[in-house]
């Protein structure tokens, strides 16, 4: 499916962009998912998310979440996600946690929805390391594939924490998946600084600018950079999904000298996961 079924459906363009969405969704690309399905929400009369919460909720209040394959409190969790209805989607997810819970191989999903909600809260940065760490676990568990930006988003709730080591070790692995990612690079560069570790914050700030010369975001006044603790580039929720590199051995001339440094750094830190409040 491509924009040229925008123009041979034109009556309902709204449902073009929700199964280009749905699409977006099922290949891990959630940036281009939620870009198209709020578009479909925004050319939909009602809203095709404001349908599906109104269906679900009718559900719900007839009982239907108590019926095997249903998972009508993670179905609306999400949907009201997408509509950035945050504190609504985590009351329905941590619903869903107790007592509609859906398949083992959905958890992952729900906890990373979970966490980007909280996240994009801001407030209680705590509770969404809590929820990537518990994506990771169950991502890992279930043996699936890579999520990068499950530890991206892990370890920028960790820098809103104050927690740098720990965020170094998250930056480090997407950077393993994703050796050309500039936010993650740029982001890194900021726990370096916090622990004092003035030339490895350089070269990621420099890399990240290289990677990315045209925006200015990336442009750092070094004498002014002591001043912020981090910089957001975007809501919590858009970090890049692919995975862009071979998980065998890593040639000798790739390797991340940051990460040989951070590892030397904490090589004593237990990654311990906070307890959610």
């Amino acid at each position: 499916m491509d924009v040229r079924s925008l123009k041979l459906s034109p009556v309902d363009p709204a449902a073009v962009y929700n199964r280009r969405g749905m699409c977006w969704k099922y290949l891990g690309n959630l940036p281009e998912a939620i870009s198209d399905l709020s578009a479909a929400v925004e050319k939909s009369e009602y809203g095709l998310y404001g349908r599906a919460d109104d269906d679900l909720c009718k559900a719900i209040a007839m009982g239907d979440c108590d019926g095997d394959g249903n998972y009508l409190y993670y179905r609306r969790g999400v949907a009201r996600f997408v509509q950035l209805r945050y504190e609504e989607a985590i009351e329905d997810l941590e619903r869903a946690v107790e007592s509609d819970r859906p398949p083992e191989e959905c958890m992952a999903d729900l906890y990373y929805h979970l966490g980007v909600c909280e996240a994009n809260i801001g407030s209680r940065p705590q509770r969404a390391v809590y929820a990537f760490t518990k994506a990771i676990e169950h991502l890992l568990s279930n043996h699936g594939p890579p999520r990068p930006h499950y530890y991206h988003e892990k370890a920028k709730a960790l820098q809103n924490c104050g927690e740098h080591e720990k965020a170094l070790k998250d930056f480090c692995e997407v950077l393993r998946w994703q050796p050309l990612n500039s936010r993650a690079l740029f982001r890194r560069a900021f726990s370096f600084k916090a622990l004092k570790m003035f030339d490895e914050a350089a070269e990621d700030f420099e890399a990240a600018r290289e990677l990315e010369p045209d925006d200015i975001r990336f442009v750092v006044d070094y004498k002014k950079i002591a001043d912020f603790e981090t910089v957001t580039l975007c809501p919590a929720g858009h970090e890049d999904q692919l995975v862009y590199r071979d998980p065998g051995p890593r040639p000798e001339d790739m390797v991340d000298e940051g990460l040989v440094k951070f590892e030397k750094l904490i090589a004593e830190v237990v990654d311990d996961a906070p307890v959610m409040a």
